[in-house]
């Protein structure tokens, strides 16, 4: 039952020996990178956790028992991943250290899109302040602009990221 609930998953679930050998991966594992269950086990998947990230994430499940974070890796194509990732020592029956349980998600679509919204952010700002810029170069006197009802109206409008051109008429 347990087997199948694993393999039912959406994340990727990994089982990795202390020496990185990976004993166990469920089909989100596989689908996520690339590799079948028989290359990921048989250490055929080479490179999928090597890099300095992915060795400071190993040592420190290590030597606290559990890491969890963002980590950049590649599929088998190639393909740059972004995944939230947990890992988790599982230890034996006497308490010694056995294995990691490493449990991901892949946020690379999301991650992808938050820094499009970002700097589609930082496009309003500057269009921001070209429609500023615009007003006073068009306003015959500072204190006007200041207490324009429009400007009121447009400052709220950019606060609240609506943006449009302010013309004086």
């Amino acid at each position: 039952l347990f087997r199948s609930l694993i393999g039912k998953a959406h994340d990727a679930i990994l089982v990795q020996e202390l020496n990185g050998r990976t004993r166990h991966a469920n089909p989100s594992a596989e689908r996520l990178y690339g590799w079948g269950f028989e290359e990921l086990t048989s250490g055929k998947a080479i490179g999928l956790f090597d890099g300095p990230e992915a060795e400071t994430a190993r040592q420190q499940a290590l030597a606290t028992g559990e890491w969890s974070g963002e980590l950049p890796q590649a599929n088998r194509a190639g393909k740059r991943l972004t995944l939230d990732s947990r890992w988790t020592l599982i230890r034996d029956d006497r308490g010694r250290p056995a294995s990691l349980l490493i449990i991901s998600s892949d946020v690379t679509e999301r991650r992808q899109l938050e820094a499009e919204a970002q700097q589609e952010g930082s496009f309003v700002s500057d269009r921001a302040f070209c429609n500023l810029a615009y007003a006073g170069h068009h306003a015959t006197i500072l204190g006007d602009i200041a207490t324009d009802p429009r400007l009121a109206g447009y400052m709220d409008s950019v606060r609240s990221g609506l943006v449009f051109f302010l013309r004086p008429h």
